[in-house]
């Protein structure tokens, strides 16, 4: 099974183009990008063009505006009933790391 990671940042707006949204990475999906200044879900205008980076060219502009980005990142591997995702018999450390299965 996978398990999705949401995270999420309010980041500043810009013109039409690159905003910089640190901790999101090319392969993860976009969930939300919403103009906090106007209320706008302008989700379907973007898209990861990089680390760090989303991108709208030829799209609404947020210049002056606040942003709030909310990405999912799928994490691969089997998932025990603890929550600690796993990869073979190898456990990734978190806040249940050290629990007796």
């Amino acid at each position: 099974m996978d398990v999705q990671d949401l995270s999420s940042r309010v980041v500043a707006g810009a013109a039409a183009g690159n905003i910089t949204v640190t901790g999101i990475k090319l392969n993860d999906r976009l969930v939300l990008v919403q103009d906090l200044t106007t209320g706008a879900d302008i989700t379907t205008e973007f898209s990861v063009t990089a680390d760090d980076t989303i991108n709208n060219t030829g799209g609404t502009s947020t210049a002056g505006h606040s942003v709030l980005v909310t990405w999912e990142r799928k994490l691969h591997g089997r998932v025990k009933f603890d929550g600690s995702p796993r990869m073979g018999r190898y456990r990734y450390p978190g806040p249940l790391a050290g629990k007796k299965d």
